[in-house]
């Protein structure tokens, strides 16, 4: 997790605890939306929502978290491609994607004569117009029909906004300075990607559903290779390795641009598979094979956070 979600779940459940105030694990886990909306929602989330065996459905608009029964012929398999990025710094890409996307909405709320200056994310433009996830991308493909990135001057003449109003109402501090924004790509993999999380959650738990989620996966990190551009040489080759290796299905996870990729790996060949990744991803490299102990792990969702008295 990250050092926002380390401080503020154990914050938010000591408040309850020691004010003795009754709650819900799903009272943690939205609440701390509410008090820091502007962080990792889903990080905070799961923190009070996990349940072992279990994925969850988490949304903001509107509230809700749903259970949902993974199949129990695979195994999660974790690795670290052990490529970092700084995220936080100034021209940092998870800064522009975030401007990408709010430009994207507020060109689209425009056209369609919304209240477009108070929209700033993708799924508030779907929740306005009701649309499915296929309809948002035939949306997208209808307004913006070139993959070409388009132009400040463009996007701020299109929204009749002078320099101090585009930068205050669609740019941030660490993205004043963009000129081309990549509106088209970024919009259809974030309804694409959310349309992949929908079909995810009603595939059921046999053999065919973990064929049909690794195919998910695998589609998943060809949109952040391609469309959304968040992914690096390094997770690209890892997770080309995890498929080699026997995976259904390998995916980068996180924010991307370096981290882990996660795998879904029949139950009767994850030694097989670790093994494989080991020989090809980590012992080719000195760095990375010295800190495999701690790069390559099979899990299974766990419980939530959870108070123990001695």
């Amino acid at each position: 997790l990250g050092s926002g979600e380390e401080l503020a779940c154990p914050f938010l459940g000591n408040v309850f605890y020691l004010w003795n105030v009754p709650y819900t694990s799903h009272d943690c886990g939205f609440l701390g939306f509410a008090v820091l909306p502007t962080m990792p929602s889903m990080d905070q989330s799961i923190c009070f929502l996990a349940e072992r065996g279990m994925a969850k459905h988490i949304t903001f608009l509107p509230v809700g978290c749903e259970s949902i029964q993974l199949p129990d012929c695979v195994t999660f398999v974790v690795a670290n491609s052990l490529s970092e990025i700084n995220k936080a710094a100034p021209g940092s890409q998870f800064n522009v994607r975030v401007v990408e996307g709010r430009a994207a909405v507020m060109m689209i709320g425009k056209y369609l004569q919304l209240d477009w200056q108070n929209m700033r994310r993708l799924y508030e433009l779907k929740f306005v117009l009701q649309k499915s996830f296929d309809e948002m991308i035939d949306q997208m493909h209808d307004r913006f029909r070139e993959p070409t990135p388009i132009t400040r001057k463009e996007i701020q003449g299109f929204l009749e906004a002078s320099d101090e109003e585009f930068e205050s109402i669609v740019l941030s501090p660490t993205t004043k300075d963009m000129t081309k924004f990549q509106v088209r790509d970024r919009s259809l993999h974030v309804y694409g990607e959310a349309g992949r999380v929908e079909k995810a959650c009603h595939l059921g738990t046999d053999i065919n559903a973990a064929n049909e989620l690794g195919r998910l996966m695998n589609e998943s990190h060809a949109s952040c290779r391609d469309l959304y551009e968040c992914s690096c040489p390094e997770l690209d080759e890892l997770t080309e390795v995890c498929k080699a290796g026997g995976a259904l299905g390998s995916r980068l996870t996180g924010a991307g641009w370096g981290g882990c990729a996660v795998s879904i790996v029949p139950n009767g060949k994850v030694d097989s598979f670790m093994a494989y990744v080991r020989e090809h991803y980590y012992a080719k490299n000195p760095e990375r094979l010295a800190r495999i102990d701690s790069a390559l792990f099979a899990t299974k969702p766990g419980s939530c956070a959870s108070y123990v008295k001695l």
